[in-house]
């Protein structure tokens, strides 16, 4: 019992997207765009952006296109060089996009 306990891996630390989408949010990441192409995050729930565990999104196109370059064992964000990110899609752009277009139209 002792040696299959010794030889079992840990359990990958649980990680709380929610919570970074919203620290995203609040630092307005996800209305300036994607920070590798420059372009803007659609205002569509068709989960083109990802969002990384260094709570950094880009378009998923755009990290897939990135992560090829450097390969997969060299892989770190774009922004704050963070190596071995785990990353999640996330719709909360499109919803800060909607919201900040409702603000400005009322």
């Amino acid at each position: 019992l002792e040696e299959r306990v010794r030889n079992e891996k840990p359990a990958a630390p649980k990680i709380d997207w929610k919570a970074l989408e919203a620290a995203a949010s609040a630092r307005g990441d996800l209305l300036a765009g994607c920070a590798i192409c420059l372009g803007p995050f659609s205002g569509f729930e068709d989960g083109s952006t990802m969002l990384l565990d260094c709570a950094h999104a880009f378009h998923a196109s755009c990290l897939a296109a990135l992560e090829r370059h450097l390969g997969f064992e060299n892989r770190r964000c774009a922004l704050c060089r963070r190596p071995n990110y785990n990353k999640h899609v996330t719709k909360r752009a499109a919803l800060d996009r909607r919201a900040a277009a409702a603000t400005v139209l009322t």
